[in-house]
């Protein structure tokens, strides 16, 4: 399926359900105010601050809503009895009976429309949606880090995650990349046909990865080193986005072949490496001091 093609399909969606009237037949609460009743319905009760970041919206267009919600009597505001700076919002009987209107027609809507359905049609749209709607989460949290080339004073941090990494995946010993030279000054190491970048939010770097000459093999032979991320960014897709733009700047350095070297605990990572298509090796290439690494692959560029 194109990007046209899946937003022709969401513009229809939105269409059809009414977003774009400002209000849903039978109810009074805006789009908004729908999901924010739906919200603290689920919750029970929500600070401001954690209703934002539900619905995706900024603290300032949040407070003017439940301004709004308050004066028609569908929330209260209540300072938490432990932190009297933190105020928790709460359904009184007027919006319960508001978000049961909402529920009823919206079940009605749904339900009218999955009639049209075959049950198989209805298991696909339920999985299409929830599989499009987390991958738009995942996006949207992406947008917050930057990818961007190691500077100096980035060695130490990078170091540490690296080290850090490793330990917890239980690899501390010899032969492992914890005791590589290069990580006591890791900028140093990647300026001479070689590149490392990393991942940063709010200033704070959060991982990183990248490649240089493999030691002990062809001049055309690069080598994928040091990819580790903080627990935080694991699994955000973050990793494939920066090998992703690594391995452009490693053909462009004269490389046609990126190796690897790594270890089964690095599950998720072999499976990235597998997906970006690095094939599984039966042996080692070059001397790069890891003897205790069991799993070798390589791309060609």
């Amino acid at each position: 399926m194109t990007v046209q093609e899946i937003r022709n399909a969401s513009r229809l969606l939105v269409r059809e359900l009414g977003f774009l009237t400002g209000r849903f037949e039978g109810v009074e609460a805006s789009p908004a105010g729908c999901h924010a009743l739906v919200e603290l319905g689920r919750a029970g009760r929500l600070s401001g601050k954690e209703l934002a970041a539900v619905l995706r919206l900024d603290k300032s267009t949040v407070s003017r809503l439940l301004k709004s919600m308050e004066r028609k009597e569908w929330v209260r505001i209540r300072p938490d009895e432990r932190d009297r700076r933190v105020r928790y919002v709460e359904l009184t009987a007027k919006g319960e009976a508001e978000l049961e209107r909402i529920n009823m027609h919206a079940n009605g809507v749904v339900a009218e429309a999955l009639s049209c359905m075959s049950e198989t049609d209805a298991r696909r749209t339920i999985e299409g949606i929830d599989a499009y709607a987390r991958a738009l989460a995942k996006s949207r949290a992406k947008r917050a880090y930057r990818i961007r080339e190691m500077r100096e004073e980035d060695s130490a941090q990078v170091s540490k995650i690296v080290r850090r990494s490793i330990r917890e995946f239980g690899a501390p010993g010899q032969g492992f990349a914890i005791d590589d030279a290069e990580l006591d000054d890791l900028y140093s190491a990647y300026q001479s046909r070689a590149k490392y970048l990393v991942v940063e939010r709010d200033g704070e770097v959060l991982g990183g990865g990248g490649y240089g000459p493999l030691r002990g093999a062809a001049d055309h032979i690069c080598e994928l080193r040091k990819l580790y991320f903080t627990p935080s960014l694991r699994g955000s897709g973050l990793g494939r986005d920066l090998v992703k733009r690594l391995l452009p700047h490693a053909k462009a350095d004269g490389y046609t072949t990126c190796y690897l070297e790594t270890i089964p605990a690095l599950a998720r990572a072999n499976r990235l490496y597998e997906s970006l298509g690095f094939q599984k090796l039966d042996m080692p290439m070059g001397e790069t001091g890891h003897h205790a690494c069991s799993l070798w692959y390589a791309k060609a560029l």
